[in-house]
């Protein structure tokens, strides 16, 4: 399995990055907000780029700057973050996102669902099922918690490994990967119904305990036999808030000791 983190920063940061270990970095490029010129400054940092698109048409703009790289079509189009797409909308982009990645000769990757929740995994159904047959890619999916433990599995489910079942139902022997995966350290709530300042209700993960997460996290995507797990993400930002606390590095250039989790 590959190791990879989500996001990008400055040449610098990511040497520093690939002596802990990571060899796969994930880079946004369907927005329009990061240069495509990243993608060999990724490369010549020694990282395998995992480059998400907008469409066919951008591969075919990009076109041999994705030569060897793994390609993704859009990011969790079930979900909000960057705009849903019907499964039958997205579906019939499949064809041609495909075609045009391997005529680049770089690797296709579709799904990238939000999470291994009944949700995510009722809109992968459905978007398989108008799939056209013989389409060869691989299929990616993101996982987040759903409670304090990282064993804890999605409602309805009796076991993380009952998620997984339920993902190989749908895409059979196809080749998988998880995209996306992460623990926070901002506050917390046990429950919406109290107000967070009540006693007892909001909690955080410490930095020990994300790095205990994340270190079993890799054993099971591995022992699932993922082709690759992606660690979101590479910096914090300024807020002590969810999306700002999932750096493996903090913004003074210290690491946190979720960085150190490949090493023996």
């Amino acid at each position: 399995m590959r190791y990879g983190l989500n996001g990008y920063h400055n040449p610098d940061v990511l040497a520093e990055i690939a002596t802990k270990g990571f060899n796969l970095l994930r880079i946004r490029l369907h927005k329009g907000d990061t240069p495509a010129a990243v993608v060999e400054t990724v490369r010549a940092c020694g990282f395998q780029p995992l480059v998400i698109v907008r469409d066919e048409g951008q591969v075919r703009e990009l076109g041999s700057l994705l030569a060897g790289a793994d390609v993704e079509l859009w990011n969790e189009p079930d979900g909000a973050v960057d705009g849903k797409i019907a499964p039958s909308d997205y579906a019939a982009r499949v064809p041609d996102f495909v075609a045009a990645v391997t005529e680049v000769l770089a690797t296709p990757w579709i799904a990238a669902v939000s999470n291994l929740h009944r949700a995510g995994l009722a809109w992968l159904k459905q978007m398989f099922a108008l799939l056209p047959p013989g389409i060869d890619c691989g299929v990616t999916i993101h996982r987040y918690p759903a409670g304090r433990s990282w064993d804890t599995p999605h409602e309805g489910f009796g076991s993380r490994d009952e998620e997984i079942a339920a993902l190989r139902e749908i895409i059979g022997e196809r080749r998988w990967a998880c995209s996306e995966f992460g623990y926070h350290t901002a506050s917390q709530i046990r429950t919406r119904l109290l107000p967070r300042n009540f006693p007892g209700n909001a909690w955080r993960w410490t930095d020990e305990e994300v790095a205990t997460h994340v270190r079993q996290e890799w054993r099971f995507w591995a022992e699932h036999g993922a082709e690759f797990a992606v660690l979101y993400q590479v910096i914090d930002g300024q807020t002590d808030t969810r999306e700002d606390r999932f750096g493996i590095r903090r913004l003074d250039g210290s690491y946190k000791p979720v960085a150190d989790t490949l090493s023996a």
